[in-house]
């Protein structure tokens, strides 16, 4: 916008307290994701903005987006909570601020990740603190994006359940081949592509679900396909081991990567996964995230496991 105010954030020793467009270097912190953090914050305090007076980027089921400057957009997470297999679809206020905030805890800690050749990398830049009880905003460098999500899983588990059917008649080429069951641990976290659906038809009601795409399919749409896999594939054994320091068992889990294959965007958080309390037996163990949703639970309940999954790994 033109007619946008220009806002410059810099660090000086003899920065005024009562300046928010300064940060003083003494109180500066080391780290500099710390301090880009820090000064985006004091950049959008700086300029009086709200989030409404932002133009509207785009705007989907769980978030509405909008465009701060031209390579930053502002995300405002909905409480809303949807389940394809259990067809329940709701709002359950308060879990669109544990989302984010569990959003801005994951990608803090995976920019503090040391290099490697697929070394998990997301678009986060900081978290906008707010006056109201929807949480903290999101902002992240714009991505060119694509209509693909990137699952992991670690156990036979979910939608391959439904779709593969009769795997328990046939011998696997696990080294027992014993079949891959309900709840088979995978070797290694397994990671597909889907093509995703609205969550009806544009043409009539019908429901959809997304569905599963080969490799050579979803070149077709992201560009580096074996990247974006083999960091899905490190970004969920990362967080299964900073999981498990917790308690907490991973089972799965959903992310957005760019369309070059290089850099994860949107959402880290309960509403993307699954887990379960206790490092035993997941079918037996407590369900902490979505799956409460789709076991018919009411919306206190899933708000609770929300709350406390943050506060454990917190």
């Amino acid at each position: 916008d033109d007619d946008a105010p220009t806002v410059r954030v810099v660090a000086r020793a003899d920065a005024s307290p009562d300046d928010p467009t300064t940060l003083a270097l003494t109180a500066a912190p080391q780290d500099p994701r710390e301090l880009i953090e820090r000064a985006v914050c004091a950049a959008w305090a700086a300029s009086g903005l709200c989030f409404d007076d932002l133009p509207l980027f785009t705007e989907g089921d769980s978030k509405r987006i909008h465009r701060w400057t031209d390579q930053l957009l502002i995300a405002r997470f909905k409480p809303t909570v949807y389940s394809y297999t259990a067809n329940r679809y709701g709002h359950v206020p308060g879990t669109e601020a544990v989302r984010a905030r569990f959003t801005a805890m994951i990608f803090r800690r995976m920019a503090a990740l040391p290099p490697s050749p697929h070394r998990p990398t997301s678009c986060f830049v900081a978290a906008l603190p707010t006056d109201d009880a929807s949480g903290p905003l999101i902002v992240e460098r714009q991505m060119i994006t694509c209509n693909l999500e990137v699952r992991v899983k670690r156990y036979h588990i979910g939608s391959p359940v439904h779709r593969y059917l009769y795997t328990d008649a046939h011998p696997s080429a696990l080294p027992d081949a014993q079949p891959i069951a309900r709840w088979t641990r995978l070797p290694r976290p397994v990671v597909c592509f889907d093509w995703r659906h609205p969550l009806t038809a544009l043409e009539d009601d019908r429901r959809l679900a997304d569905e599963p795409l080969p490799d050579d399919y979803a070149a077709l749409w992201m560009h580096d396909t074996p990247h974006a896999k083999e960091m899905a594939r490190q970004t969920f054994s990362w967080l299964e081991a900073l999981f498990a320091e917790a308690g907490v068992l991973l089972i799965d889990m959903c992310l957005f990567i760019s369309a070059d294959g290089q850099t994860i965007y949107g959402e880290v958080s309960p509403d993307c996964m699954r887990v379960r309390l206790g490092l035993g037996d997941p079918a037996e163990a407590e369900a902490q995230a979505k799956d409460l949703w789709r076991d018919g639970r009411q919306p206190h309940e899933l708000l609770a496991r929300y709350e406390a999954l943050l506060a454990r790994l917190s």
